[in-house]
């Protein structure tokens, strides 16, 4: 006996399955069928092939012998894609399915009951596809009207028009945001949300709360902009504030989330640990050795005067660069910044190269996408060798089998957060293709951003620094003997034509 639910929540369709085991064990008894063993449940869509196990096992436990035929309440509880329908009519062709039995439909093991079974499939496949086309419709409809889909975003909830108001929470949530601008890390944001029991009621689990309790959850909520007011959907945007009729109120700035963004790329606290006195530095992992080409570590040191000083270090037992002073990076690099005084004339040719950057560069995003896509496959396929492994040792309660579950449990672990990584990639990569044609800046914007920029590099604090750096610059390289030097990113690498490079000798450590 197969049952099966399209929801996997076991408060939703809460009666289909009990429903069918009841009607088919009736069916059992008047039909004089054999049952074998407890009913195969199973909750899931069976739109997609390969994604029921129970099923999958059900069909080789037939091969091997184990039952000769299949009791179901419908056969659409069965299949509702080609492939799977094909496997079963492609069974009962070789024998291998003895017979189909069910209350609701009554089927002959010859040609015309194959045929009837198969038109019965096609059916079947067709509601679910016309189901999912309503769905899609509802949801692009919904998309016009700037509402989106899915759970609502913590710290708000929607009204009965569909758009987002605060919650009970959204002080609270905001509370996260500050924590995170303040250097926490994802662990300790988590204990404070577990201690204010942040977390909230969907309808779809009327009897369970959603709780924002995990690094993870904490990570994705800190990527999304709509916080500040831009709602995401199927790599489209709609910027509320922009809507009068919505009312929406952002929770951050846009100024703010772009520095918990830089932040996280830099802070050793990004994934989550507590590292005693961890602290950010600017630029980790962006400075190479002019020399060796080795990347250089950053920290920070005590001058005999008493005070603290940055510096980079390359630690390349070979190499001749040891110690260089964040100071003589950044003074030349403001030396460079105040050498850019552009003018619309500058601004046509960067008119002119961004067009042909933009088309190059969406070509090189395609290619991403298709390789991150591909590893999260793989990522994928291989955390669920490891959980069915687990699951085989679910009630085995011996030393080996225990310690082989932690041993699986810390890969799994690893394995969850590659793919945090690769899915937070994967989901900026499509951004960006989404939005490559609004790259290109406006004349204002391009000449503020120029002129301006040595004035906001010094005013900056050392996020902010970070940032503005990672945004203009490929990377950098520093050495004791030609001092600094920056590869620009496009644009500014096709106005300039050149690779910068000042000396500062007097000041080399």
């Amino acid at each position: 006996m197969y049952l099966r639910k399209s929801s996997p929540d076991e408060k939703s369709q809460s009666k289909s399955l009990p429903d069918q085991e009841k009607e088919c064990r009736e069916y059992a008894i008047r039909e004089g069928l054999l049952v074998i063993g407890k009913p195969i449940k199973e909750s899931g869509s069976a739109k997609i092939s390969g994604r029921r196990p129970k099923f999958n096992q059900m069909l080789e436990d037939i091969k091997a012998g184990k039952y000769d035929g299949i009791l179901a309440w419908h056969p659409d509880r069965l299949a509702r894609n080609s492939l799977e329908s094909g496997i079963i009519v492609d069974m009962l062709d070789n024998e291998q399915i003895k017979d189909l039995q069910s209350p609701t439909y009554r089927f002959e093991n010859n040609a015309s009951g194959k045929l009837l079974l198969n038109i019965l499939f096609a059916m079947s496949k067709q509601y679910s596809e016309h189901l999912s086309e309503n769905v899609q419709r509802g949801t692009d409809t919904n998309w016009d009207d700037a509402k989106s889909s899915g759970e609502p975003k913590w710290g708000y909830i929607r009204n009965e028009d569909g758009y987002y108001d605060p919650d009970g929470n959204f002080d609270k949530v905001r509370k996260c945001w500050d924590m995170r601008l303040d250097g926490h890390s994802l662990k300790e944001i988590a204990e404070y949300c577990k201690k204010e029991d942040i977390h909230r009621i969907t309808k779809e689990k009327p009897h369970n709360k959603i709780s924002l309790h995990s690094t993870q959850q904490l990570s994705n909520m800190f990527r999304d902009p709509f916080h500040f007011g831009i709602l995401e959907q199927k790599y489209e945007e709609k910027d509320l504030r922009t809507i009068p009729e919505i009312n929406f109120k952002p929770m951050i700035t846009e100024e703010e989330y772009d520095l918990v963004q830089a932040m996280t790329r830099s802070n050793p606290r990004s994934r989550g640990e507590t590292v005693k006195g961890a602290q950010f530095y600017p630029l980790r992992r962006f400075v190479h050795c002019g020399k060796c080409r080795s990347e250089m570590r950053v920290g920070k040191s005590k001058g005999k005067a008493g005070k603290y000083f940055l510096y980079f270090r390359c630690d390349n037992k070979e190499c001749s660069v040891k110690n260089v002073r964040a100071k003589i990076l950044f003074d030349a690099l403001y030396k460079e910044l105040g050498k850019m005084k552009f003018s619309e004339k500058e601004y046509k040719k960067f008119e002119k190269e961004i067009d042909v950057l933009t088309e190059k560069q969406v070509i090189k995003l395609r290619r991403e996408k298709r390789s991150l896509e591909g590893s999260i496959k793989i990522k994928n396929a291989e955390k669920n060798g490891y959980a069915d492994s687990y699951a085989k040792l679910t009630n085995d309660e011996s030393k080996a089998a225990i310690a082989a579950k932690e041993r699986l449990n810390k890969q799994i672990e690893v394995i969850a957060d590659e793919l945090t990584d690769l899915n937070a990639e994967l989901d900026e990569t499509k951004k960006k293709i989404a939005k490559f044609e609004q790259t290109k800046l406006t004349k204002d914007e391009f000449l503020n951003l120029i002129n301006c920029a040595e004035n906001k590099m010094r005013a900056g604090t050392a996020v902010q620094k970070d940032d503005l750096c990672r945004k203009m610059l490929l990377n950098t390289e520093l050495d004791n003997e030609k001092g600094a030097s920056f590869l620009w990113k496009e644009p500014f690498a096709s106005v300039l034509r050149v690779k910068s490079s000042i000396n500062g000798g007097d000041m080399w450590t």
